[in-house]
């Protein structure tokens, strides 16, 4: 989201030379980019399941011996 913010009035310098309508473009990129995050989540989830990784279980696994921290 902050790139949002930041490449917005950047993108409508350099294309237009106005940042007249920056405030409805980040509006819009913002409700795109919200609106993209169950689809992402849900590939998320079935690229691990499909894998055989469980996202859910994660934690529940032991660390590799590498990384143990000592005592």
């Amino acid at each position: 989201m902050v790139g949002l913010v930041v490449d917005t009035p950047i993108f409508l310098q350099l294309a237009f030379g106005s940042t007249e309508l920056m405030w409805g473009q980040i509006v819009r990129k913002g409700r795109t980019v919200l609106a993209a995050i169950p689809s992402f989540t849900g590939c998320v989830h079935a690229m691990s399941d499909r894998n055989g990784n469980s996202l859910e279980h994660s934690h529940d696994q032991p660390l590799p011996s590498s990384h143990t921290t000592r005592s």
